[in-house]
């Protein structure tokens, strides 16, 4: 006979702690030591900040993008590490083709070789171990 629980509903971050005994043909054994180190509930990142467009550094041709660091339970209760951000843009207003840019760790990426009053859309998710979060909401840019 096996004593299965499930847990469902918990928010992410929240410590669980357990007890476990054994069953055989001679019975319920003793339960064992509460793990006082526990484990926490972890999932994929919650939805990224949509990017903001840093006028001061960008030009006719170069688009530059930052966006806040996933931070808390919004990284999904484990880190986001090494690329754990993923760009993508659309290529300008007439293709409509969601393409990724890159991954990166970091929270400024700069775009360049595009075209002079051109309209430009991009968005980002965060990237942990679990998988990939959701995307943020769209940022559309005119260059220059």
């Amino acid at each position: 006979m096996e004593d299965i629980v499930t847990l469902t509903g918990k928010a992410v971050d929240t410590l669980i702690q357990v007890k476990v005994r054994a069953h055989n043909q001679n019975g319920w054994g003793s339960y064992s030591e509460l793990n006082i180190v526990g484990a926490t509930i972890e999932t994929v990142p919650a939805q990224a900040a949509a990017p903001t467009f840093d006028a001061s550094t960008s030009t006719n041709n170069i688009i530059v993008l930052t966006w806040t660091a996933l931070s808390g339970t919004s990284t999904g209760g484990s880190s986001v590490t090494i690329d754990n951000y993923e760009i993508y843009w659309d290529q300008g207003a007439t293709t409509n083709s969601w393409v990724s840019l890159t991954l990166t760790p970091s929270l400024t990426y700069t775009k360049s070789g595009l075209t002079s009053a051109e309209i430009y859309s991009f968005k980002i998710r965060g990237i942990n171990k679990y998988g990939e979060g959701s995307f943020s909401s769209v940022t559309a840019i005119v260059a220059g």
